[in-house]
């Protein structure tokens, strides 16, 4: 039996940051997120997740 998974589909970068928990971006195309102020605890872990826009991201080596 195959488990069934809810994929979320996030629209727009203005709906992304809503659901981060963060302002609304100044521009409607442009955004760049510091996701350690992000709430991402509003997504559950292994949680999927679709966009309808380009997300390029950089991971910082500590």
């Amino acid at each position: 039996m195959q488990r069934q998974s809810n994929i979320n589909h996030i629209e727009s970068i203005s709906q992304l940051l809503r659901v981060l928990g963060l302002p609304a971006p100044l521009h409607p195309l442009i955004a760049l997120v510091d996701y350690r102020e992000a709430s991402v605890e509003m997504l559950e872990k292994g949680e999927k997740i679709t966009l309808d826009f380009y997300k390029i991201g950089e991971r910082i080596k500590k």
